[in-house]
């Protein structure tokens, strides 16, 4: 029985992939060669820069994201939602939903700690998490939470 197609099911969001086609045949002397690869990108959200825009020194906190990437033609961005967590006693506080127009936000009232912030991106199919970036007592612990987010922490909308 010929099979003529495959569906993939299990890859990364955002990651490239290269697929090859090869005919295996019962008949041991009939060798096929390996087909051109073909190239796609797993469908998800790839987060954009976030990365804090104040001083440290004014008691509140402003955080700044850059647009997603959706890697799938048919998803819709919808928007974004901000949290953080005291590190010290892992409380965990939302900072309100944007919509997918909002590119910035401004957090009140943080107690002098160590905090991690991140951001989620929500679509129609997909809800992603960029990589936190750590402040301590509303300052930044260091120049590393500059570094582009990847996409990862994907997870499927029910």
């Amino acid at each position: 029985n010929d099979q003529l197609t495959y569906t993939l099911t299990n890859g990364s969001a955002c990651e490239e992939y290269i697929v090859y086609i090869q005919a295996i045949s019962d008949d041991k002397n009939i060798p096929s060669p390996m087909s051109r690869g073909v190239k796609f990108l797993w469908p998800g959200i790839k987060p954009g820069l976030f990365r804090r825009l104040d001083d440290g020194q004014t008691g509140i906190v402003v955080v700044a994201w850059e647009q997603p990437r959706l890697e799938d033609e048919t998803d819709k961005l919808i928007g974004f939602k901000l949290f953080s967590e005291n590190m010290s006693t892992h409380v965990v506080r939302s900072h309100g939903e944007y919509n997918a127009e909002t590119y910035r936000a401004v957090i009140y009232n943080l107690s002098n700690a160590k905090y991690l912030l991140w951001l989620e991106s929500q679509s129609e199919l997909y809800s992603v998490r960029a990589r936190p970036i750590t402040i301590t007592s509303g300052r930044f612990r260091s120049r590393s939470s500059f570094a582009p987010a990847k996409c990862f922490l994907k997870k499927t909308k029910t």
